[in-house]
C-alpha cells in the first residue's frame, strides 16, 4: 500500500513507529495464521527500541464515542498489558501495511459475495430464511479469478475468516466451523445488514462505510432561550421601528389569529404546520417601501430588492442576510406542506443547523422561531441606527 498518500479518513498519516507496529502485527499474523499475542509484539518492538504500549496508545481512533474508541487501526483483546492478549488489525489497519494487498483483495471479494447473497435466497412467507456464506464459496470465487495458486487461496480464505470475525459491521454474525478447517457466517438481511454493502467496490469505500455507520449521531445544540411571546413581540417591535423611521408600517393587514398562533405550544406535526402557516401569513404582509400594499406573492423577495434609502452598505448587507434567513425558513414551511418542495426544505434545515427529519416538533419550532426572531431583530437594529427622517 502507498503509505505516502494517507487515506481520507486518516489525513494526518502515521509515524514511522506506528507503521512499524502495524507491520510486526501483520508479520505475526502471517507466521501464526492468527493474530499474535502481546508478548511477541512487545519483544519484537523492544529489539528496535520502540515502546509498544506507548505506540498502541498513540493510534488515533477513526470513530470514538465519549472518549472511547469504537473503531481504529489496531485493537488489543484486553485493556491491560496481559502478555497473552491478542493484538489484531482491523481492515483499516491492514490497509496501511505493505504486503497486505492479497489479503485485502480476498476480503473485498468476500464482501462482494456477501452483498449479493441476499438476492440468492428464496423468501418464505411463513418464516425467515437464513442466508449464509462459507469459506468454500469464497475459495470457489477466487479459483474462478485464477490469480493465485490454489494453496495460496486456501491460506488467504482462512485469513479472511479471522478478519471477518473481528470487524464491527453487523452484516454477518455467528462465526462457526464448516468442513475441515473452514468457516461459516450467518448473514443479516435487510437494509441495516448486507444490503448496505451493495455498491462497495474498494477497501477505502468499505472503511468509509464502517466509519459512517459507527459514528454517533451529532447531539443537537442546546435550544436557544425562547419564550412563547418572543416572536409576536419581535414582529411588533420591528413594525413600530419601521414606521418611526420610514413613516409607514412594514406589515399591512396583520391578522390577529396568525399572530396569536405564533405564541401557541407546538408539540405535534399538526401544531407545527399551523405555526409555520401563521408565520408565512405574517411574512406575506410585508410591504416594500415602493409599494402601496403587500405583493400577492414574494413579499420578502420584493423587500430585498427595495430597501429604504439611506442605509449604509454594512446595514444593507445585514438586512439582506436577515431576509435570506426568513426566506430559508419559508422553504421549510413549503417542504412540510408541498411534496415537490421537500428537497429545498432538507437543504434549508442544513443551512439553519436544524436536525432533519424533525425528532421533536417543539424543539424544531423553537429553533425556527429563534432564527426568525434573530433575523427580525437584525432588521430592527439596523433600522434603529438609520437617521431619523427630516421633519
Amino acid at each position: 500500500m502507498d503509505t505516502e498518500a494517507p487515506p481520507p479518513y486518516l489525513p494526518g498519516g502515521l509515524t514511522g513507529d506506528q507503521i512499524r507496529f502495524l507491520q510486526i502485527v501483520y508479520d505475526g499474523f502471517v507466521a501464526r495464521g492468527d493474530w499474535p499475542i502481546w508478548q511477541y509484539l512487545d519483544l519484537r518492538l523492544d529489539e528496535e527500541g520502540i515502546d509498544a504500549a506507548a505506540v498502541l496508545a498513540s493510534f488515533p481512533p477513526l470513530v470514538s464515542d465519549h472518549g472511547e474508541s469504537r473503531y481504529g487501526l489496531v485493537h488489543r483483546s484486553t485493556q491491560y498489558e496481559d502478555i497473552n492478549a491478542t493484538v489484531r488489525l482491523t481492515v483499516a489497519g491492514l490497509r496501511l501495511v505493505p504486503g497486505a494487498e492479497p489479503l485485502l483483495g480476498a476480503f473485498l471479494a468476500t464482501v462482494r459475495l456477501i452483498s449479493g447473497k441476499e438476492r440468492s435466497i428464496t423468501p418464505d412467507p411463513a418464516e425467515a430464511v437464513e442466508a449464509t456464506l462459507t469459506s468454500d464459496e469464497v475459495k470457489e470465487q477466487m479459483a474462478l479469478q485464477r490469480l493465485r495458486p490454489p494453496e495460496t487461496d486456501e491460506l488467504l480464505v482462512a485469513a479472511v475468516g479471522k478478519v471477518l470475525q473481528d470487524e464491527p459491521l453487523r452484516a454477518w454474525s455467528v462465526m462457526g466451523q464448516s468442513g475441515e478447517g473452514g468457516w461459516r457466517v450467518r448473514l443479516v438481511t435487510g437494509l441495516s445488514g448486507v444490503r448496505a454493502l451493495r455498491g462497495i467496490n474498494s477497501i477505502d469505500g468499505y472503511i468509509e462505510h464502517i466509519v459512517q455507520t459507527l459514528t454517533p449521531a451529532p447531539i443537537p445544540a442546546a435550544l436557544p432561550r425562547f419564550e412563547p411571546l418572543d416572536l409576536p413581540l419581535a414582529i411588533g417591535y420591528l413594525d413600530t421601528t419601521w414606521k418611526v423611521k420610514t413613516g409607514r408600517r412594514l406589515f399591512a393587514n396583520l391578522q390577529a389569529d396568525s399572530c396569536a398562533r405564533l405564541a401557541q405550544p407546538c408539540a405535534s406535526q399538526a401544531e407545527f404546520n399551523s405555526a409555520m402557516s401563521a408565520l408565512a401569513d405574517v411574512l406575506a404582509c410585508v410591504v416594500p417601501p415602493g409599494a402601496q400594499a403587500a405583493p400577492k406573492f414574494g413579499a420578502l423577495a420584493a423587500l430585498n430588492n427595495d430597501l429604504p434609502p439611506g442605509l449604509p452598505t454594512e446595514a444593507k448587507e445585514r438586512i439582506t442576510g436577515a431576509i435570506e434567513l426568513l426566506l430559508t425558513v419559508n422553504h421549510i414551511r413549503h417542504g412540510q406542506q408541498h411534496g415537490d418542495a421537500r428537497q429545498k426544505a432538507v437543504a434549508a434545515h442544513q443551512t439553519l443547523g436544524i436536525p432533519y427529519p424533525p425528532y421533536d416538533w417543539a424543539d424544531t419550532w423553537g429553533r425556527l422561531a429563534a432564527v426568525t426572531c434573530g433575523a427580525l431583530d437584525s432588521i430592527r437594529e439596523e433600522m434603529q441606527a438609520l437617521s431619523d427622517p427630516a421633519t
